[in-house]
């Protein structure tokens, strides 16, 4: 496929969503707005859905789907898979199975918990677009983010069965549940407490010493004791250059400090900024303590932490001005940075993205998947 048409499909999907974005803004009619934002999810379901060949984990998804394969997922991945086999279902309805149970939830918890959905939808794409073909991990962030609509209503018995059933997929789920507690305003001295007390720790090094004190625990499980030693083989390979450390900071601090300054403005504009800003200020205090030396930890539970955070507050910013004008200006900003989001996920590992491959677009296209 020539390279000046590799992007082609990116580009629509990112068009369609910048313009019905910017609509959003300004639209009120809510019926609208509601035909928009179900229209974006469908189109998701159809991206995510119907692609082959495209995206991160194909070949060990794909191979986990036969019947001689050994169950190695979590009991619920494990269930769903070797359901769907048995019953004689193709791998790609599997796939679109999991791209409709994924992107449902994903709409419902973004349609109920954000003031402008269809902006937050778009920002919530690019920063997951570089995850696709991660199964288990999306099924387990959909119901994590879903889970929030339990934890605004504060009704912990279905927030916690979709932690739990989060968990029966990815087990790193188990980390969320902390979000429960986080509706609560934190004062500005405690925040930084903590962020400080960070920043101490991981320049000590304690985490990596309470690594290898957990290896050497007498009555460590087995399966437990197999991934510290897995962890510490691969921080034993890890090279932290401090370009990327300063790029992590800088790239988060662009992010915290406006939120900062804004934070009493904003929460009055939008009941749920409380909640989102503390998971963020979570995300910060597992990047400072983790940072540097245990890199694998930091992406998955951040995984959570900052997905689920940031496109809601990053949202919340065009709520802060009242002018159109303005509007417009930050919501250039918003669409820029999400473009730059999107160009960083899926350049980790560009082959395995571009061109996009589908049932029914590129199917000639041979790709080496890894």
């Amino acid at each position: 496929l020539s390279p000046n048409f590799a992007m082609t499909f990116y580009i629509i999907i990112l068009s369609i969503f910048i313009c019905l974005s910017c609509i959003s803004v300004y639209k009120k009619d809510a019926k609208w707005i509601k035909y928009a934002f179900s229209f974006c999810v469908i189109l998701l379901i159809i991206h995510d859905g119907l692609r082959w060949e495209t995206g991160t984990d194909w070949d060990l998804y794909k191979v986990q789907y036969r019947a001689e394969a050994q169950p190695i997922f979590e009991f619920g991945y494990n269930l769903i898979n070797t359901t769907f086999f048995k019953l004689g279902v193709p791998y790609s309805l599997f796939i679109l199975f999991i791209a409709v149970l994924c992107w449902s939830f994903y709409g419902m918890g973004i349609y109920k918990l954000s003031p402008l959905p269809i902006l937050t939808l778009f920002i919530f794409y690019c920063s997951c677009v570089g995850y696709l073909g991660m199964n288990r991990q999306h099924i387990a962030l959909c119901l994590c983010l879903f889970s929030l609509t339990f934890v605004v209503k504060r009704q912990i018995i279905p927030f916690a069965i979709c932690i739990l059933t989060a968990c029966l997929f990815h087990q790193t789920a188990i980390l969320f549940s902390v979000t429960y507690f986080l509706t609560k305003e934190i004062k500005h001295k405690y925040i930084f407490g903590v962020l400080f007390a960070t920043i101490f720790i991981n320049a000590l090094d304690i985490p990596m010493q309470l690594l290898n004190g957990l290896r050497n625990f007498e009555f460590m499980p087995s399966k437990i004791l197999f991934r510290l030693d897995r962890y510490t083989a691969l921080l034993s390979t890890e090279d932290f250059p401090i370009i990327g450390s300063i790029i992590g900071i800088c790239r988060r601090m662009v992010i915290f400090i406006p939120l900062l300054i804004l934070k009493d403005e904003l929460k009055n504009k939008y009941p749920n900024f409380t909640l989102f800003f503390n998971i963020y200020c979570i995300s910060l205090g597992v990047f400072f303590l983790f940072n540097n030396c245990f890199q694998l930890f930091v992406s998955r539970a951040n995984l959570y932490f900052d997905l689920l955070s940031v496109p809601f507050l990053i949202t919340s910013f065009v709520l802060y001005f009242e002018e159109k004008w303005k509007k417009a200006l930050i919501v250039c900003a918003i669409t820029l940075y999400s473009i730059l989001i999107f160009n960083k996920q899926i350049s980790v590992h560009r082959d395995l993205f571009v061109p996009y491959k589908s049932l029914y677009y590129n199917q000639d296209f041979k790709r080496k998947m890894y």
